[in-house]
């Protein structure tokens, strides 16, 4: 017979039964198994997020590479095209031309159009080393020849026989440059007549000699 009556009750009054009390028990072995499975689920669980992050790392290491080759896929034709401006900048100098000067339609017209030019390469990420004036720099400057100075300090760039230029802020070409060096009377008096310290050692590494 039921312990319960009609209206769902039971005989002590209480319509529900107590609820069971005390802790589930399992075998030894079974619950070995669930601690080997939720080590195994956490080795799993930081496998896959190692693996997430090397993939992480590996697409943007090649988004880096694409937009690295894409910036410099043209390098090569840019550093081809160098020797195009180099001439049309000693075309307008032996023909006397300076900034500014409009007297011969023709020589303003060649320097048009390497000013055009340079525009264009500019737009692609050229960009030409500010040499004259500045200290000697081994990561930008080739120094080709010296001379003595009293008006500059030494190891300053006195003159740029080609220029040099960057594209997009990598050394395409060095500038070639002549740097200054002390008059012979401060080198002896200072430091016995030695040839300074960058310029004079790159100097005397790559075989140039001093501008007579």
């Amino acid at each position: 017979m039921s312990k319960h009556n009609k209206s769902g009750e039971r005989p002590d009054g209480n319509k529900h039964d107590p609820p069971v009390s005390g802790k589930l028990e399992i075998e030894r072995s079974e619950y070995d198994k669930l601690c080997a499975s939720a080590k195994e689920l956490g080795e799993l669980k930081d496998a896959f997020l190692r693996k997430a992050a090397d993939l992480d790392n590996m697409r943007k290491r090649l988004v880096r590479e694409k937009e690295e080759f894409v910036k410099f896929a043209n390098e090569r034709l840019m550093k081809d095209l160098l020797p195009v401006i180099d001439n049309l900048e000693r075309a307008l100098l032996a023909a006397g031309h300076t900034e500014g000067d409009n007297a011969h339609p023709i020589i303003s017209g060649v320097d048009l159009v390497r000013k055009q030019f340079i525009n264009y390469l500019k737009d692609h990420g050229l960009t030409k080393i500010d040499a004259v004036g500045k200290p000697f720099d081994p990561s930008l400057h080739e120094a080709v020849s010296q001379r003595e100075s009293k008006d500059c300090p030494d190891q300053t760039v006195l003159e740029e026989i080609e220029g040099g230029y960057l594209l997009h802020g990598r050394l395409l070409r060095p500038a070639k440059v002549i740097i200054s060096k002390k008059p012979a009377s401060q080198d002896q008096t200072r430091d016995g007549g030695g040839q300074g310290e960058a310029g004079g050692e790159y100097l005397e590494e790559n075989g140039y000699d001093d501008e007579a």
